[in-house]
């Protein structure tokens, strides 16, 4: 299952059948394991990090357009 899993992942990636099949011939059963499971975590939406670098981008655009527009920015 594993393999049919890295399989779809590769060819997402963009990789064709006959580089594949070369990529997980090369790799043993731990290395499979290992990237199986690392695809599970970005699958399930990945971390906390890109979230926080889309607010922060977000609350600077905000900023930037509010200074274009001669407004005041007041942090109490």
């Amino acid at each position: 299952m594993e393999n049919k899993l890295i399989q779809e992942k590769l060819k997402a990636y963009g990789l064709t059948d006959e580089e594949v099949k070369e990529k997980l011939s090369k790799m043993n059963g731990k290395q499979i394991h290992m990237l199986a499971q690392a695809s599970d975590k970005v699958l399930a939406g990945g971390d906390a990090i890109g979230f926080t670098i889309g607010v922060l981008i977000i609350v600077l655009l905000v900023i930037v357009i509010l200074k274009l527009l001669n407004k005041e920015i007041i942090i109490r």
